[in-house]
């Protein structure tokens, strides 16, 4: 079990997480949403014990990843966008050289994954592309047996045949134990995957549910036309989409009553992608 516990950052005068909880369990695939500047990269810092918070604990199986020599730190993974590697020569050989330093590490799937990517390990880190460095990152995380990996706006430099292939890696990853927990400014592309969702707002949790309650708790509804600039007045909803009726989809909480005479049920369910657009909307306050 990995959790923060009443963490507080703090950089300057400005509080970028403030009081954050947050509990991670084996099995679950973790989206953590949030626009730009918002502190994920700092939660999933802290997370990793790359950044000790200035108020509140982190623990990972119950040892502390603020002591001076955390004795669990091999099974933490942590990918991110800055994709140094120190290391001169072709990767065979620190392949070769990590997988003799790792009493998990599994060659074989090592293999299959970089197979499936068409990652040449005859190749230095510095030739691979963006995308193959994350790949390859990805690969040897999972290879050397982690009990959790967190990867930061990772996903974008991927093209989509290889963000389909990890992202089923990971997926199975977590179905075998494994907690996996992302961010991404590609929303849509997790949706299929994220057993959990968090939003972070303010430095703050504001939302951390079951994907599946997303359907129950927020509903889509198609407003006609001639009742929008009244409906609109309402700050409980946020705009989405015009659809090929002429209808306009709007996203609101169920608990929503004020509805038009003339308003229709959109079947499609909420999606991540319409929860971010619901609490970050200019019309909800953020600026």
């Amino acid at each position: 079990m990995h959790k923060v516990d009443n963490v507080r950052v703090t950089f300057g005068d400005k509080t970028v997480l403030d009081d954050v909880t947050i509990e991670l369990a084996p099995r679950e695939f973790v989206t953590l949403l949030g626009p730009n500047g918002v502190g994920k990269s700092t939660l999933l810092n802290v997370f990793a014990g790359l950044l000790l918070p200035d108020q509140g604990s982190i623990t990972f199986n119950n040892e502390s990843l603020e002591n001076f020599g955390f004795s669990q730190v091999g099974r933490i993974g942590h990918i991110n966008e800055d994709l140094k590697f120190f290391f001169i020569g072709k990767l065979s050989k620190f392949i070769k050289t990590l997988s003799s330093c790792c009493d998990k590490w599994d060659q074989q799937y090592f293999d299959k994954i970089i197979t499936s990517l068409d990652l040449n390990i005859e190749s230095s880190f510095d030739q691979y592309s963006r995308g193959q460095k994350v790949q390859m990152n990805v690969a040897m995380n999972l290879a050397m047996g982690k009990d959790i990996i967190f990867l930061d706006e990772v996903t974008s430099v991927l093209d989509s045949r290889a963000r389909k292939i990890i992202l089923d890696e990971l997926k199975s990853f977590c179905d075998r134990g494994g907690t996996v927990l992302v961010t991404t400014n590609i929303i849509d592309e997790l949706d299929f995957y994220s057993d959990r969702v968090i939003i972070l707002k303010d430095g703050k949790i504001s939302l951390d549910c079951n994907r599946n309650e997303i359907s129950t708790e927020f509903v889509k509804v198609r407003i006609q036309p001639e009742d929008i600039s009244e409906f609109e007045k309402n700050e409980d909803v946020v705009w989405s989409k015009i659809n090929s009726d002429g209808t306009h989809t709007y996203i609101v909480n169920k608990s929503f009553k004020e509805f038009p005479e003339n308003f229709l049920i959109d079947r499609r369910a909420a999606t991540l992608e319409d929860i971010f657009i619901f609490n970050f909307s200019a019309a909800r306050g953020l600026e």
